[in-house]
């Protein structure tokens, strides 16, 4: 009896106080079990809009959260990229699911060029990221001379890129001059120098114009001048591809 009533005071001395702990663990345990929801597939977002994949996911039982911007000239803002983790993964309820989104990189505007020299073109151009496409063009400017630029000063660029016509020795390509108003004669010797062909021609029906010469039989063409010509003013042109050029006369 003795014994009994001692190991009755043991239990209840150093065991009895662990009943509710146990009682709380095995309760939580089986109220997890009982609550438990199925894995979830994460659903594919990329390339949606940041709103609408919010939504994806909430009807999914999942949250979204943002991890970084990546910029991307070709897309809107706020596209998502990329995920983590990644489409068809299996995940449990409530998880977070971590994106990468687009953003625009900031507006480049153009700079003023022309009258800069190659070299601080150069410096200028790779300092801000710009892109350059060098069009080297005989002029009576000095060597390595920015001449001309696309687009113009202040104007955004498109994808960072800019045209620039420097002064050079390239003798195949040729800015149109202004031929309006000038003497036949002059324009005629000109082009002569340059190994240019011409076409002349003109609406007076006075005028007699040898077709298959192309040229003025009377001679009058000193007395003529040019009213318009083709390619207009400004232009660049190769010459080395045999360019004719057209000139309207009265």
């Amino acid at each position: 009896m003795f014994k009994l009533n001692n190991i009755k005071y043991v239990f209840l001395k150093y065991f009895l106080w662990t009943i509710p702990f146990l009682g709380f663990f095995f309760g939580y345990c089986g109220l997890s079990l009982g609550w438990q929801k199925k894995e979830i597939v994460v659903p594919n977002i990329r390339g949606n809009k940041l709103q609408d994949a919010s939504r994806i996911l909430a009807s999914k039982s999942l949250s979204l959260r943002l991890l970084r911007e990546q910029e991307d000239s070709d897309l809107p803002e706020g596209i998502i990229l990329q995920q983590v983790p990644l489409p068809k993964k299996f995940v449990r309820p409530n998880q977070t699911i971590f994106v990468t989104v687009s953003k625009q990189p900031p507006i480049i505007v153009s700079p003023m060029f022309i009258g800069d020299k190659y070299g601080d073109i150069v410096f200028i151009a790779k300092k801000n990221g710009i892109k350059l496409q060098l069009v080297w063009i005989k002029s009576i400017f000095p060597f390595e001379t920015c001449i001309a630029q696309y687009p113009a000063p202040g104007c955004s660029l498109v994808k960072n890129k800019m045209i620039l016509y420097l002064s050079g020795e390239d003798k195949n390509l040729f800015i149109v001059p202004n031929f309006k108003g000038a003497k036949l004669e002059e324009v005629e010797s000109s082009l002569r120098e340059h190994e240019l062909k011409w076409e002349v021609i003109s609406f007076n029906k006075k005028l007699n114009l040898n077709k298959k010469s192309k040229t003025l039989t009377l001679n009058v063409s000193s007395d003529l001048k040019i009213v318009d010509q083709k390619p207009m003013p400004g232009s660049i042109i190769d010459i080395s591809n045999l360019f004719q050029f057209q000139l309207q006369v009265e």
